[in-house]
């Protein structure tokens, strides 16, 4: 599984798109293993549209052209950017001693003060987003079905080309938090050589917050916060689950603790109904 697939299987998944995007969307996963030897008008044929329609199918996905889809495919393929279950056969017995590990390495390690900023500027921002790719795309839905409950509304869109076009128009007033554990995702050499992930960041008036293991997030300038997260196994599932519910649990705690100075506590328990 890798980025480009999973923006595949999203035009499958999507009712709304056409059926001829979703049978040439069916069509490259059906066959990516070939995909790089065939050439554009060989698809075109194969999938029963016209070039045009390829070209215009691929440019939808963000990408400028199909020799640069083919390129993406294979690039982004080999970088394997999903968790270590996902790349190779592990024994259960193992498995479970991984996935404990795993989950205490970050307690042990991770120091739940670098989420009170993030949790602050959840009351502060009247508009928010949160962004990931593959697995890290569960915990933005997450962390945002959790916000709701309690009056919280964020933005989190699965298509990728969405997020960018939000993060690109994004003003002042806006909070994007991205989940991105390899630190691809805003890295110049990581998407941005197909997506201009780089360029869309860089145009953004938007503060951006990161939640990455890669260190080397910390020295763009492009990014407002970063907070970084002890990984051991590449086990991302677990670990994001433990993040997403420690920020969950940090910004019930604030709540708790908000005063109504003026209406007294009537307006207090209210609230905390309605949520």
């Amino acid at each position: 599984m890798n980025l480009v697939t999973t923006m595949l299987i999203n035009v499958i998944n999507n009712s709304h798109n056409s059926v001829v995007d979703r049978d040439i969307a069916k069509y490259l996963i059906a066959n990516h293993e070939n995909i790089n030897s065939l050439s554009i008008s060989e698809l075109a044929k194969n999938t029963n549209v016209s070039i045009s329609q390829v070209s215009r199918f691929v440019r939808s996905l963000g990408i400028e052209s199909f020799s640069d889809f083919k390129e993406a495919l294979v690039y982004h393929g080999e970088q394997k950017r999903h968790t270590g279950l996902q790349r190779e056969i592990i024994d259960y017995r193992v498995y479970q001693k991984m996935v404990t590990e795993e989950i205490t390495y970050f307690y042990q390690n991770f120091d739940e003060s670098r989420v009170d900023k993030l949790v602050y500027d959840f009351y502060k921002y009247p508009k928010i987003a949160i962004f990931g790719i593959l697995n890290s795309d569960n915990g933005a839905k997450e962390l945002q079905y959790n916000l709701i409950g309690w009056g919280k509304i964020c933005i989190s869109y699965t298509n990728f080309q969405d997020q960018l076009d939000f993060i690109k128009s994004a003003d002042s007033n806006t909070l994007i938090v991205i989940f991105s554990f390899s630190g691809s995702y805003v890295m110049k050499n990581g998407y941005s050589r197909f997506y201009h992930t780089y360029d869309y960041l860089k145009s953004s008036k938007a503060k951006v917050y990161v939640i990455t293991k890669n260190n080397l997030v910390q020295e763009l300038e492009y990014v407002n916060e970063v907070i970084l997260v002890p990984i051991k196994h590449d086990l991302y599932n677990y670990t994001l689950q433990c993040l997403v519910d420690l920020i969950f649990m940090k910004y019930q705690k604030k709540f708790d603790k908000i005063e109504f100075p003026f209406f007294g506590n009537n307006i207090y328990l209210n609230i905390r109904m309605l949520c």
